[in-house]
């Protein structure tokens, strides 16, 4: 109780000295003549009011900035507003799930809701926004603070304002009042789909491990060869896409001057046949490139001395769907460029959140890209050339036997 006296009687006197200095810089500011400033004697005494009583509120917001802003380096940004950044976040949650009118409103609420756990089961966020979050909500409410006085000291004292200034204004707190209540929210998504997204990677680490233990030999794709294969997709995508359409665009614009011709109408068209085709090209190639690049990341392949296990996964929480496909009989394989083509009867797996569901068997063609380390295409094209070998062998069995 004493120790909190004392803090009380410290603050006190902090707040009493601050408006004393703001006083007597109010008194001393009257010394300069209002004409001088362009102000009216009423204007400038209003002023020298406000300067006196919420000078201090101001002096405080922009102390509170700066110490929020230097704390970054020191690193206390993530522990010091952790409580009612946290307290925040809970009632926009709350506010947010109450206005729910469907599914997808409550689905991501859960989403939400687990974000929100995640940052409170740790005392520094496990993000790398962190910092982040941690500056920009109390910057945000102090600059919000400072707008809002700027605004009701232009009105007592340069009423009224002009149309444009009170625009001014009012966009100005409306995007900072947007960014205190938007940012939480959004960040307690991004925290709960991060927090799964390490939560299914130790629980993938943990497959893998049994795996090893089974005596299965599990391939990935290597980061630096699949970088080097992304690299056509993206190519593909900006030369035929961007590149192609401003292509097009020179020779309409030099012939948009000329006399109609033939010749002239001839490559005109040309040009409008390639913008179309930039402009048609656009969705599949995107999609094209999307796809090697999740394929490539999410494609693990476990192969054992007769038995070959391909897995992969799409979608986060919730909408997670996990596909494992397991090889029951080889018929051929093909390799190409870019891609292995395994051709057999596959057993498929489907796992999402109503369970572990079997598909049946069934013959397809398995595409693995070619992202694989040379030690481990290697043994998965070993694997294939032994068991196709042992295949033939049992066909040419069979037709003797007959």
């Amino acid at each position: 109780m004493k120790e909190r006296i004392a803090r009380l009687g410290k603050w006190l006197l902090k707040v009493g000295v601050t408006y004393a200095v703001f006083a007597i810089a109010g008194l001393g500011f009257s010394l300069i003549p209002a004409r001088s400033l362009g102000l009216s004697e009423q204007q400038y005494f209003r002023l020298r009011m406000f300067f006196i009583l919420l000078g201090p509120v101001c002096l405080t917001l922009l102390i509170r900035i700066i110490l929020t802003l230097t704390g970054i380096r020191r690193g206390n940004a993530a522990v010091n507003s952790q409580g009612p950044l946290l307290a925040l976040s809970s009632l926009l949650l709350f506010f947010n799930l109450s206005h729910a009118q469907s599914v997808s409103d409550l689905t991501t609420g859960l989403f939400q809701a687990k974000g929100l756990d995640q940052l409170n089961s740790s005392r520094q966020y496990k993000l790398k926004g962190k910092k982040l979050l941690n500056v920009l909500i109390p910057v945000c409410l102090s600059l919000l603070g400072l707008e809002v006085i700027a605004l009701l000291v232009c009105i007592a004292v340069f009423s009224p304002l002009s149309q444009t200034v009170s625009y001014f204004f009012i966009g100005l707190i409306t995007l900072t009042a947007m960014a205190v209540v938007l940012f939480p929210l959004i960040l307690t998504l991004v925290s709960g789909i991060q927090g799964d997204r390490s939560r299914y990677k130790e629980k993938r680490e943990q497959e893998k491990e049994t795996f090893v233990r089974s005596d299965y030999q599990v391939l990935e794709s290597d980061p630096a060869l699949r970088r080097k294969y992304m690299r056509f997709p993206r190519r593909l995508f900006f030369a035929l896409c961007p590149g192609l359409l401003i292509l097009s665009l020179i020779p309409l614009s030099l012939t948009r001057d000329l006399e109609q011709t033939a010749v002239v109408a001839l490559i005109r068209q040309a040009a409008m046949g390639l913008s179309l085709l930039s402009a048609l090209s656009f969705f599949p190639l995107l999609f094209y490139w999307i796809d090697c690049s999740g394929t490539s990341l999410v494609q693990r392949i476990s192969i054992s001395r007769s038995q070959l296990v391909w897995s992969a996964y799409s979608g986060s929480m919730e909408e997670r769907v996990e596909t494992t496909l397991t090889l029951i009989r080889l018929e051929s394989f093909q390799v190409t460029a870019r891609t292995i083509r395994i051709r057999g009867e596959f057993a498929r797996q489907v796992t999402d959140r109503y369970g572990v569901r079997d598909k049946g068997v069934r013959t397809r063609t398995l595409r693995v890209l070619r992202t694989l380390s040379p030690q481990q295409e290697e043994a998965l094209l070993s694997f294939l050339a032994d068991h196709s070998e042992a295949e033939e062998n049992r066909r040419t069995r069979r037709l003797t036997s007959s």
